[in-house]
């Protein structure tokens, strides 16, 4: 019995994954290459088309915006998908600002430059040259993390700051709701709330092909429950990598 969780060299959760399954009797591993006999791969921030859980997801993030809204799942609009080296600021209507300049392939937001205004475009131009797309802001007033494990949430969690975001000038800490910027998640209790942000989360997993993963999803200013993006790799607490072991488990039993 061989598990492989293919990751990133530096992959703190797939190690905690390895463990667990260690712990349950199967020989396990991860990075990027798998032993020649194992018996079961896993998809686990990096994509391997022939891989038995999450090979076939789609994992460009800029793709993701793109199938939801052919779906008519409700996410940000992206406005210039064609690479942005020529790009200028007179190319772009003003009805279509604020922007955000974003990679393909990203993670915890760190991709991001912020584009108000034409006047903030020429000045950032450089370095809105180096990223992939751009896709239109929507303000947002809560935000949801949802946990999906097969056909099923696993758990969903709002993201909660003990400080106002009035209280904070910063526009990164704004624009990123993330641990760094003193969000945490907070489990959501049982209400139509969180039913609806369970249904939206199950069916943009099923469109984007994940078999798990953490789908985030806001609530706009307009009340409008809205797909930010699957993430394939999420940090997990210890009850999430019992889950999510858990669940690999089954799913290499079920093949074998």
């Amino acid at each position: 019995m061989s598990v492989h969780i293919f990751c990133r060299d530096i992959a703190p959760t797939a190690n905690s994954l390895v463990q667990r399954l260690t712990e349950q009797g199967v020989e396990a591993t991860c990075g990027h290459t798998a032993p020649s006999d194992t018996d079961f791969s896993i998809c686990y921030g990096i994509v391997r088309k022939d891989a038995d859980l999450n090979g076939g997801i789609v994992y460009d993030k800029m793709q993701q915006l793109l199938d939801l809204r052919d779906s008519e799942i409700s996410a940000p609009e992206v406005v210039v998908s064609n690479g942005m080296s020529s790009v200028g600021a007179g190319d772009i209507p003003d009805e279509w600002y604020p922007l955000l300049a974003r990679k393909r392939i990203h993670a915890r937001g760190r991709d991001i430059i912020w584009i108000p205004n034409s006047r903030a475009f020429r000045r950032k131009l450089a370095r809105i040259k180096s990223r992939d797309f751009l896709v239109r802001y929507v303000a947002k007033k809560r935000e949801f993390r949802v946990h999906i494990l097969g056909d099923r949430w696993a758990s969903i969690s709002e993201k909660v700051s003990e400080s106002s975001r009035e209280d904070n000038p910063n526009v990164r800490s704004n624009l990123i709701w993330a641990y760094r910027f003193g969000w945490q998640h907070r489990i959501m209790e049982e209400c139509e709330m969180r039913d609806r942000v369970a249904r939206i989360a199950l069916d943009a997993a099923k469109v984007l092909n994940f078999q798990f993963g953490a789908v985030d999803i806001m609530l706009t200013d307009d009340d409008e429950l809205s797909v930010l993006e699957i993430n394939s790799a999420p940090s997990l607490n210890e009850r999430r990598v019992g889950k999510y072991a858990n669940f690999f488990m089954s799913e290499y039993r079920n093949q074998s």
